[in-house]
């Protein structure tokens, strides 16, 4: 600011009065787009996944350069005008513009400095604000599903003295606030908004499939994913709406979501994931565990999920493995053993009625008992 002022004063100085606009302008638009902008996207690239919760300085720090430049701008045109009675253009609309305008000079550069790992950094962003805005749902859609039902599923606080949650979404205003100034809120969408959905989907069904239940998940997850992500989806597609009918930049392609297709991709995911946590980690608890997890509700949920995902292997090779690691070796009754592979014939043929899986799954136990 210092440089710039100085060559205000040699304006001033020199007459050259109608100098001044171009000059504070480009001046700016330079500080903006080599310092700030520079810094900003620098930080965010930097920061590592272990320090996801400090990403939103970031953004606040480079908003209060903004307002530092937007109180700069208002104390120099009152003075000019004070001092030397120069009545200037009106700034909001320069200012509004001014990191839109940054940004658009950087994509241009044959020097760009916004690179792919500034976009796939959003990722991980997305997912954490995304865990916080779907984990005040969880509370009603999978109640029955969580270990501890006093805290938040996320922040981990308890719920009767308020978790951080509401808080964490006011942070995350702050940066599509940001990323709306900057003109890319819809670049950031594309590249990371379904990732980090699929990531926060994986992660949360990692979490309430770590311990082995007889319980049916996936309705509870089913409503978790429609009132929670598939809603968080919905509201940025709606900010990334409102940002593209405000920016000139009418060529910029904007982030849309076809939510019937969305809704199909990220539900097979889902039972892609119910799979692989329960069929290909607790299989052989669910065998041994029968009739009551039949009854209880694990067996209808991983027939369904055969029955759209296929992936058969994961429970076929899950068995095989557990069978030939817990039961056929010396030591183990052979009534044990016996038990086991008949509730095993039993569970499935639940799931696949063919009985294809269950010959696969059981050769071993055959072979052994031959």
């Amino acid at each position: 600011m210092d440089r710039l002022n100085t060559i205000i004063n040699d304006l001033i100085l020199s007459n050259e009065y109608d100098l001044i606009i171009p000059v504070v302008k480009a001046g700016l638009l330079t500080l903006v787009r080599d310092n700030y902008l520079s810094q900003f996207i620098t930080t965010i690239e930097q920061i590592s996944t272990q320090q996801i919760n400090t990403y939103h300085i970031a953004f606040i720090n480079f908003n209060k350069q903004l307002i530092d430049i937007e109180n700069y701008l208002q104390t120099l045109f009152q003075t000019l005008e004070n001092q030397y009675n120069l009545k200037l253009v009106d700034i909001q609309d320069f200012i509004i513009k001014l990191p839109y305008n940054a940004v658009k000079q950087q994509l241009l550069h044959t020097t760009n400095i916004i690179k792919s790992t500034f976009y796939m950094k959003f990722i991980d962003i997305f997912e954490y604000y995304l865990a916080a805005y779907a984990s005040q749902h969880v509370r009603i859609a999978c109640a029955e599903l969580l270990k501890n039902a006093t805290t938040c599923s996320f922040c981990k606080l308890p719920l009767s003295s308020g978790c951080k949650c509401i808080e964490l979404q006011e942070q995350f205003e702050i940066i599509i606030l940001i990323l709306k100034r900057l003109g890319l809120l819809s670049r950031v969408c594309q590249s990371a908004a379904l990732a980090a959905c699929r990531h926060r989907i994986t992660n949360f069904i990692k979490q309430i499939c770590e311990q082995y239940s007889s319980h049916a998940c996936l309705p509870h997850l089913e409503q978790w994913f429609e009132t929670g992500v598939l809603t968080w989806l919905s509201i940025l597609e709606s900010h990334c709406n409102n940002d593209h009918d405000n920016n000139d930049d009418k060529q910029q392609s904007t982030f849309k979501i076809d939510l019937s297709s969305c809704r199909t991709e990220l539900k097979h995911h889902i039972y892609e994931c119910v799979m692989r946590e329960r069929g290909a980690r607790h299989m052989f608890q669910i065998i041994i565990d029968y009739p009551e997890s039949r009854h209880g509700g694990v067996l209808d949920d991983l027939k369904r999920c055969v029955s759209i995902v296929g992936k058969r292997h994961l429970i076929i090779d899950n068995v095989r493995n557990e069978f030939n690691k817990r039961l056929l070796h010396p030591g183990v009754g052979t009534t044990e053993i016996l038990a086991a592979f008949i509730n095993a014939i039993r569970v499935l043929r639940y799931l696949d009625s063919t009985g294809v899986m269950m010959e696969l799954a059981c050769l071993n136990v055959k072979q052994f008992l031959a």
